[in-house]
Formats: C-alpha cells, structure tokens, sequence
C-alpha cells in the first residue's frame, strides 16, 4: 500500500501566513523586537535562520535554530488552535 503525506506550507496549496506571522512576531518579541506586518512581508519566502541572521547578526547558527524551533512550535500551537 502506498501512503504519503503532502506536507506543504509555501502557500501553494494552503495559505499560511495568517498563521506564519504571529508566530514570527511572537518569536521576535521574545528576542526583543517588534515586528510589523510591513516589515514581516520582506522575509516571506526566506528560510527560518536567513529571516533570524538578517534581524539579529550577532546570534550564534545554534541560537538561530533554537529560535527557528520557538518560531515552529508558536506556528503548530496556532494551527491546532486555529487552523488554516
């Protein structure tokens, strides 16, 4: 028996930046900074540590995927919470 999952979040089946976003901010706020959906809408597209080492330079590749990870599980509490 064949079965796959089509795991897809680019907003070529489902649209997620409804979720992506809040969860973006949240994750900044925890690092300091504030973030505006204008400001937001220049990183769509871009991986999770690109959008990070953009914001904050100075942090280490280990902190970047430990915010990358924050960022994640804000985004699957919110699709749990409130779908797509």
């Amino acid at each position: 028996m064949l079965r796959a999952l089509i795991f897809d979040m680019d907003d070529v089946i489902i649209n997620s930046q409804p979720l992506d976003y809040p969860a973006w901010r949240q994750t900044f706020l925890d690092l300091g900074k504030d973030c505006t959906y204008e400001e937001y809408k220049n990183f769509i597209g871009m991986k999770g540590e690109e959008i990070l080492s953009h914001l904050f330079p100075a942090c280490s590749p280990s902190e970047l995927r430990e915010y990358c990870l924050r960022k994640e599980k804000y985004f699957f509490k919110l699709l749990k919470t409130k779908g797509v």
